[in-house]
């Protein structure tokens, strides 16, 4: 037990997300073919990973929401690199990236 600012004594057990989890979580986002092709549109990713990411949040998502809030940024970061992957095959797809703002 821990105590706390009054020096009460508390339960200090979070539930969190395991690093093995974790290690999973990144693989299967790293398996996703459609990641890997500027071809396919973010409907197809989209298709591909919504599925996983459902299944995460109601895995770990009730128990500890921020933790998988953090691991979950890095999807966001993969769809950045997809992106600008995107963004150089097709540099006129947005009006953004023709007035020169790439991401």
């Amino acid at each position: 037990a821990a105590r706390d600012k009054k020096s009460e004594c508390f339960t200090s057990f979070l539930p969190a997300v395991s690093k093995k989890s974790i290690k999973a979580i990144k693989e299967k986002v790293k398996a996703c073919h459609a990641l890997e092709t500027t071809t396919v549109n973010l409907v197809e990713i989209a298709n591909e990973l919504n599925p996983k990411i459902r299944g995460w949040f109601n895995s770990y998502g009730k128990f500890y929401p921020s933790e998988l809030k953090l691991r979950l940024r890095y999807i966001n970061h993969r769809l950045m690199l997809w992106a600008r992957r995107k963004a150089t095959k097709e540099p006129l797809l947005f009006e953004h990236w023709k007035q020169g703002v790439i991401p």
